[in-house]
C-alpha cells in the first residue's frame, strides 16, 4: 500500500492507464485523488486500502489481463509490447499486446523491490536493470519473438555508448544480442502502467515446496485434451494411450489415470526445475538420464519429459565435475631449448610445388637459424626435393656461408 503522497500518485496513474477496462473507476478512485490535494492530511484508511486491492484484483483478472496470441507473435503482426521502468524502491513491468478491436492490454505484471546494492546505482543503470530484469523473467515470452521495450529513460537510446568503460553494462549488452527487439521513448505521463509497480514494488510469492503441487484442476476441458493427446506411457510406446478417467488429487490438482497404469500427476512448467532437482540429485544421487526418467514416470508427466531430462543431467555441475574423460590422452608438447649461438642450431622447411622455372627448379628450400633468426631460400628442383638433396645442400651450399 502507498505510503505517501508520492507513491499515491504513481498508484492512481496506474490504474488510470486501465480505465477504460475497469467500470466507474472515477468514482471508485475518489477517496484517493483526495489524498493528492494539499489540503488534506495523508491517512490511509482501511476502506481506502479495501478500495485498492479489489482495484489491484481486478487488474489480475480478466477483462484486463488476457492470454497472449501467439499466432500474431509468431508473423509480427501484434508483437509484445515490454514497458519497464525503475526507481529507487523497485523494479517494474508490464507485458501488453494489441488487440484485434485495437485496444492494448496487458498479459503480465512483474515487480520487485531493490537490492541495497542496486539502490546505490544511477538512474541509466537503474533503468537498464529494469530491463534487463524484466527480460530475464519473461524470457518464455519474448525468446525467439521480435517486440518492443518502451522506456521513458531517453538516454537509454545510446546506452551502447554511454556504458563503454562500465563492465556491468557491457554484460548487459551482451545479454541483450540474444533478442531481437526496438528500443522506444515514451514520456514519463504516458508510463504510468509500469511506474506505480516500481514505485510499489509487490514481493514475489514463496514458492510451494511443501510436496503439494498446485496444477491445473482436471475438469479443465483443455488441460484434459492437453494431457490426453500428447501423453507418453511409462514402457516408452508411444501409440495412443486413451485416459479411461481423470481424477483429482486433495485440492483439486490434475492427473490422468490410464487403462493399465496408476496415476500419473501433470506437472506445470515452474514446478519442473524443482522436480528434476528433486528425482536427480535428492532421490537419486545423481544418476543418469535414463534411471533419472525412469523415476519421473513413475508418478509424473508433462510434454517433453525426455528432452528435460537428458537437458538437466547434461548440464548438472556435480556431474560434470564427476565425469571421467573420454579423450585419448596426448603427449604433453614440449619447446625446444633455445640454442647458445648462431649456427648450432638450424630448422629447415620446404614449400611448393611452384611454377616451373627456367632451370627446371619448382620447390624452395628454407633454412633458419633458430638463435639469430637468419634465414636463407634456395631453389631445388624436383629431384633435390627428397632427403639426400637436401643434406646435400645444407652440407655443400649452406654450412660453407
Amino acid at each position: 500500500m502507498p505510503r505517501d503522497v508520492n507513491q499515491l500518485r504513481s498508484l492512481v496513474g496506474g490504474l488510470s492507464s486501465y480505465r477504460k477496462f475497469l467500470p466507474n473507476m472515477a468514482k471508485r478512485i475518489r477517496p484517493l485523488t483526495t489524498l493528492l490535494t494539499k489540503q488534506e492530511k495523508f491517512i490511509f484508511t482501511p476502506s481506502m486500502e479495501q478500495a485498492v486491492r479489489v482495484l489491484l484484483a481486478e487488474l489480475a483478472n480478466p477483462p484486463v489481463l488476457v492470454y497472449p496470441d501467439w499466432d500474431v507473435v509468431s508473423d509480427g503482426s501484434r508483437p509484445f509490447h515490454l514497458y519497464c521502468d525503475a526507481s529507487r524502491d523497485g523494479f517494474g513491468g508490464t507485458l501488453e499486446q494489441e488487440q484485434p478491436d485495437g485496444s492494448i492490454r496487458p498479459c503480465v505484471f512483474i515487480s520487485r523491490a531493490t537490492l541495497n546494492s542496486e539502490c546505490h546505482w544511477t538512474p541509466l543503470d537503474l533503468e537498464a536493470g529494469s530491463i534487463v530484469w524484466c527480460i530475464k523473467r519473461l524470457r518464455g515470452y519474448l525468446w525467439g519473438t521480435k517486440f518492443r521495450i518502451c522506456t521513458d529513460h531517453k538516454s537509454l537510446k545510446h546506452f551502447a555508448k554511454v556504458g563503454e568503460n562500465n563492465a556491468r553494462v557491457q554484460r548487459w549488452l551482451e545479454f541483450l544480442t540474444a533478442y531481437n527487439y526496438t528500443l522506444e521513448y515514451r514520456k514519463g505521463s504516458a508510463n504510468g502502467n509500469a511506474d506505480f509497480l516500481a514505485r510499489l514494488p509487490v514481493a514475489a510469492a514463496e514458492c510451494n515446496r511443501s510436496g503439494r503441487s498446485r496444477l491445473t484442476p482436471a475438469e479443465d476441458e483443455e488441460a484434459v485434451f492437453f494431457i490426453r493427446s500428447c501423453g507418453r506411457t511409462p514402457s516408452g510406446d508411444r501409440a495412443a494411450a486413451t485416459p479411461s478417467s481423470m481424477t483429482t488429487r486433495p485440492g483439486g490438482r490434475a492427473a490422468r489415470l490410464l487403462n493399465d497404469e496408476p496415476i500419473r500427476i501433470y506437472v506445470p512448467i515452474l514446478m519442473r526445475p524443482w522436480m528434476m532437482q528433486v528425482c536427480h540429485a535428492d532421490a537419486s544421487c545423481h544418476l543418469g538420464a535414463a534411471r533419472t526418467l525412469s523415476m519421473l514416470e513413475r508418478f509424473y508427466w508433462w510434454i517433453g519429459m525426455s528432452v528435460c531430462t537428458k537437458w538437466w543431467v547434461r548440464h548438472c555441475l556435480r556431474c560434470q565435475a564427476r565425469k571421467s574423460s573420454r579423450q585419448t590422452p596426448r603427449w604433453p608438447t614440449m619447446s625446444l631449448p633455445l640454442p647458445s649461438g648462431p649456427g648450432v642450431s638450424v630448422s629447415v622447411d620446404h614449400f611448393g610445388p611452384l611454377p616451373l622455372t627456367p632451370r627446371g627448379n619448382t620447390y624452395i628450400l628454407l633454412f633458419t637459424d633458430r638463435f639469430s633468426r637468419h634465414a636463407d631460400m634456395y631453389a631445388v628442383t624436383a629431384e633435390e626435393f627428397i632427403a639426400e638433396g637436401t643434406a646435400e645442400i645444407l652440407v655443400n651450399r649452406y654450412i660453407p656461408l
